[in-house]
């Protein structure tokens, strides 16, 4: 099952959207603080300025990181990004993988070019 996202990007004629498939969610852990959320929205915006579309719900936190996973699969997202608390102290994220379930380690200074590279292939 794909999704289909309308994004609306800065440069349209407003009102006018385009639609993209999804490459990258976001998955936060439970107990979110503000600081963290802020992290999560900086990086779908930094992505999407990259051409990667994104999504970013906002009930993330709220759902266990076991069925957010599943949401995304669903949807046929490829990629996850995992944050809590550690990220925002030692800037390391969880990149999980739809087809392996595998999370990768990446820092939050080097998610946009290894999503470029990964979509790559896609």
């Amino acid at each position: 099952m794909v999704l289909f996202y309308k994004l609306h990007h800065s440069g349209t004629k407003r009102g006018s959207s385009l639609s993209a498939v999804i490459r990258v969610s976001f998955s936060l852990a439970s107990a979110t603080s503000e600081e963290l959320s802020q992290l999560a929205t900086y990086l779908t915006r930094q992505l999407r300025k990259a051409g990667v579309s994104t999504l970013l719900l906002p009930d993330v936190a709220k759902r266990s990181q076991e069925s957010q996973f599943l949401r995304n699969d669903e949807m046929g997202v490829p990629y996850t990004a995992v944050l809590n608390d550690n990220t925002l102290k030692t800037g390391i994220l969880g990149l999980r993988s739809r087809e392996t379930t595998l999370k990768e380690q990446v820092h939050v200074s080097e998610l946009e070019s290894h999503v470029g590279l990964l979509l790559r292939n896609y």
